[in-house]
Order: C-alpha cells, then structure tokens, then sequence
C-alpha cells in the first residue's frame, strides 16, 4: 500500500489496461478520482473506495486542477517496482510523468514487462 499525491489534471496512459498479476484498490483521501471501469466512467470522492480486481480493464485520471490524494493497493505488493523504474526511466526526459508524447513509449515497455495489458481498440 501506498499513500500517493494525483497531481492535478493528470491522466493514467489513455487506453484502458488491466493487471493479470495483481489486484488494484484505490481509496480516496482528498480530492477526486474519476476512473473507466470496464467501459464505464465513475468518480470517487473524499471516503471513495474501488477495487479492480486482476482481468477487469480500466483506467483513471484526478479530474480536477488540484491535486488529490489516494492510498493506493497492489496485492500481492511486488508491484511498487514499477513505478520505480517509470521514475528511473522517465526523469531525464521531463519533469511531468504525465507527458505522454514524451513517456508514453517507456511506460508502455514498463507494463508489459509487469504483465499489464491495454485493452484492445475496437475503433
């Protein structure tokens, strides 16, 4: 688990993906999270709390200007990985994770060697 700041405005990777080794939980504590779950949009607020269990396709993004704030879960835990090596990999292209036109590629590779899928495009 995880205590995580969402910066403001930020977007996850613009397709939907699922985790085909973990469970992924997001509680919120400050602020709002909006999430496509399985093709459906929902958004949590302060006490939110959604579990997406490995298999299910999603993605989220703080659909606000200020930051919020999660505890995020990844079970089992060995996930943490990850996003040190998107930090690693990405910090000496730009300051904002986010920037997809510049990170997107990166952390594309990164959720493949995690066992990530994105959801196949059906347009």
């Amino acid at each position: 688990m995880i205590e995580r700041t969402v910066a403001g405005s930020f977007q996850s990777p613009p397709q939907e993906h699922t985790h085909t080794r973990e469970d992924w939980a997001y509680y919120v504590l400050e602020g709002r999270i909006g999430l496509m779950l399985d093709g459906i949009e929902h958004v949590l607020t302060r006490g939110g709390f959604v579990f997406v269990p490995r298999g299910v396709y999603f993605r989220w993004w703080n659909p606000d200007a200020t930051p919020a704030r999660v505890l995020a879960l990844y079970a089992p835990g060995a996930f943490a990985e990850f996003f040190r090596e998107v930090v690693t990999r990405v910090a000496p292209k730009t300051d904002t994770i986010g920037r997809y036109e510049t990170t997107l590629g990166d952390i594309l590779a990164l959720q493949d060697r995690y066992g990530m899928l994105r959801k196949p495009r059906t347009d």
